[in-house]
């Protein structure tokens, strides 16, 4: 399992140093009431898609947001339906 030695961040700019070649899923965690939109690298969205590293990797960009949705479900009920278990009919 590789491990990052340092990542230095110089105001909206961030670099990764260690980092062996590898295959990896970008993740981040950005603190309390931020959530990360969306991570590209050269403008494809890599958000939720593991990326070949193997030289210097530039153009990343992480979008964060404040803006974070929540769903009551308070009050909020639906009927429940069993499950149809009766077999297909043959045509």
């Amino acid at each position: 399992d590789p491990t990052v030695q340092s990542v230095i961040v110089t105001g909206p700019t961030f670099r990764i140093a260690g980092v062996v070649d590898g295959r990896y899923l970008l993740r981040m965690r950005p603190g309390a009431n931020w959530v990360v939109r969306s991570i590209t690298v050269g403008g494809e969205d890599v958000t939720d898609k593991p990326i070949d590293v193997t030289t210097s990797l530039t153009g990343v960009k992480v979008l964060l947001s404040s803006l974070v949705s929540t769903v009551d479900s308070a009050g909020v009920s639906a009927p429940v339906q069993e499950p149809n278990t009766s077999p297909m009919p043959r045509t």
